[in-house]
């Protein structure tokens, strides 16, 4: 019976949830890591789980892991990183492809900037389209709270688009 619950879980939340992860700030490399464990933690405690809180909870799992992880991530990220870009650069991409990877890297450094409780909010709510009191349910923070996150979200994304617009404007690459 776990089984089949956590392969219906995975088959209707896995694409968004890896998303949600890699917009928080998850390195591409660690992101399945990140979606395994919490699809781990589902498994053990899924007779506690209500089946309606089930996109909750994966979230909410998610995003600890997460936290708990992201000290190690800068870490790797520095030791890894260049083998990763050799990677990269060896692949050959048609010029969509391209395009594209590099507006999810204005975005991703976008959201990077952002501080941690800010991205949150905003990529669940403006990228995954969560309700915001989905998005509060699932960061544990009050409603009132997330609201008040959520705008200023969007201001400081706002804001910092604005800057890399200007800079693209310049000729610059960021």
């Amino acid at each position: 019976m776990h089984d089949e619950r956590l392969r219906t879980a995975i088959s209707a939340h896995y694409g968004a949830l890896r998303r949600a992860i890699r917009r928080v700030g998850v390195p591409e490399f660690e992101v399945d890591d990140v979606a395994q464990e919490a699809f781990l933690v589902f498994h053990r405690k899924a007779p506690s789980i209500h089946p309606k809180a089930e996109r909750t909870f994966l979230y909410q799992s998610a995003f600890r892991i997460a936290l708990s992880r992201r000290r190690g991530f800068a870490r790797r990220r520095e030791e890894l990183e260049p083998a990763f870009e050799q990677f990269v650069a060896a692949r050959p991409n048609p010029e969509e492809e391209m395009s594209q990877q590099q507006s999810l890297e204005i975005l991703d450094g976008i959201l990077s900037a952002m501080p941690l409780e800010l991205s949150m909010i905003f990529t669940l709510c403006e990228i995954e389209q969560l309700s915001v009191p989905d998005a509060a349910e699932i960061l544990d923070t009050p409603l009132g709270t997330a609201t008040s996150r959520l705008r200023r979200a969007r201001e400081v994304f706002a804001k910092l688009a604005g800057k890399v617009r200007a800079s693209l404007a310049k000729g610059g690459a960021r």
